[in-house]
């Protein structure tokens, strides 16, 4: 069974040093998606769900393509860009965030995959943002909170699910709070990767509020 685990810095730096990596969008040298191209990608239609953020459309075929090479390739250096997207997008939300209370922690939480798909995958993409994206918070009120979330069955892909109602019943049950956690008046956000109908994110954030947070907002990369 195949996983793809991080290389190294070190070990990624002599690969880098041998074999420069080339934007996949525009061949150049320089990294896995240059500015150029990333400064191109459109901005997302409107969300419905006021509580999500989106920093780019799905439409594009470059975000689509580098969140695919992501979730089923491993091209961890993707997250990295991404995660700093995702931060660079927000900026003013993040500030406004004392939005929340300035005198709570704001705990960022990746939307969680069941741990037989773990095994599988080797590692999940969602969280890869969200460590990428905490790597730019320089405020300590916000803290990282990968293990809290938790889905505890394996649930169709949402996207071969035909229809809202339907997808949201794919997802009833599939997550719990971590045993022993005390989500009580707590601020959330949510991170992952794309957004389609909200229900993944909806299921998220009813489980997060039925256990007492207080605050949730979500950021995706793509809508």
């Amino acid at each position: 069974m195949c996983r793809y685990l991080p290389l190294t810095s070190s070990l990624s730096s002599i690969l880098e040093y041998i074999f420069p990596t080339k934007c996949i969008k525009c061949k150049n040298t320089g990294g896995v998606l240059c500015d150029k191209c990333l400064g191109k990608i459109p901005e997302p239609n409107q969300i419905p769900d006021s509580f999500v953020h989106a920093c780019f459309s799905y439409k594009d075929s470059t975000v689509k393509h580098a969140l695919w090479l992501l979730k089923y390739h491993g091209r961890f250096p993707i997250a990295k860009i991404l995660g700093q997207s995702l931060y660079e997008h927000n900026i003013d939300i993040l500030s406004e965030k004392n939005i929340f209370n300035a005198n709570k922690e704001t705990l960022i939480i990746p939307i969680p995959i069941t741990r037989s798909r773990k095994r599988i995958r080797g590692y999940n993409q969602s969280a890869l943002l969200a460590r990428a994206f905490i790597e730019n918070l320089t405020d300590k009120e916000f803290l990282y909170g990968g293990d809290i979330l938790e889905k505890i069955r394996d649930t169709k892909a949402q996207a071969k699910v035909r229809n809202r109602l339907e997808r949201l019943r794919n997802l009833q049950g599939a997550y719990k709070i971590k045993s022993g956690v005390d989500m009580r008046g707590k601020n959330i956000i949510l991170i992952d990767d794309v957004y389609t109908t909200g229900a993944t994110l909806k299921e998220a954030r009813r489980v997060l509020r039925e256990a007492g947070a207080r605050n949730i907002i979500a950021l995706v990369v793509a809508h």
